[in-house]
């Protein structure tokens, strides 16, 4: 299931960088880190009946879904359980996929493997539904989910170390590339030629 993020109109008139009275957070394709964002740096008073284009509600407060940035070469996918906002930078996917927790979606979009396919393929400034729709998700059992929810559990744990999550990511990585047999000589040519952005994770 796929949304569009808030277009306003007018960011200047309806978006403030403070909290102010009856404001959300909302959240810009600049605040995006993979996994998890940044504090949003705008706020908005939710009144849909006033922006140029709204989605249906349900789509911005779904118990969970990934939020990704629209402007990008590259795949930056971030995970949402607080309903939150976010302008039509920053785009929303509600994965359905049969037996696939939303976790799992995330980790095989942010890994590098998927970042170099995503890469070679469609060689892109933008991200667009159509190519995520064309992007290889295997069919894989739930103890394989359990092990890679629990790696993506730790990205998304704030007060795990920096050194922690760049632990988790690794070996998350992995085991992406191991579900796709690749060998280690192909492991080594996914890291060379993968972005540098892409391959360099950043926690915080």
């Amino acid at each position: 299931d796929w949304a569009l993020g808030v277009v306003t109109g007018d960011n200047s008139k309806y978006l403030s960088e403070t909290p102010e009275s009856d404001y959300e957070p909302i959240l810009t394709g600049k605040d995006l880190k993979r996994f998890t964002a940044e504090a949003a740096k705008k706020f908005i008073r939710f009144e849909p009946e006033k922006f140029q284009q709204v989605a249906p509600i349900n789509k911005y407060r779904a118990p969970e879904k990934l939020i990704y940035k629209f402007i990008s070469s590259e795949l930056v996918f971030v995970y949402d359980d607080k309903q939150t906002l976010s302008l039509n930078s920053a785009n929303i996917l509600i994965p359905a996929l049969p037996g696939f927790p939303v976790k799992s979606v995330l980790a095989c979009l942010n890994s590098s493997l998927f970042q170099l396919i995503f890469q070679k393929k469609f060689s892109a400034f933008k991200v667009l539904r159509g190519d995520l729709e064309k992007l290889p998700f295997p069919v894989l059992s739930a103890s394989l989910h359990e092990r890679i929810v629990s790696f993506v559990d730790v990205l998304l744990n704030a007060h795990a170390s920096n050194d922690c999550k760049r632990e988790a990511f690794l070996a998350l990585d992995d085991c992406v590339m191991d579900i796709f047999h690749l060998s280690h000589i192909q492991k080594n040519y996914v890291r060379a030629n993968v972005k540098m952005s892409a391959k360099l994770q950043s926690f915080h």
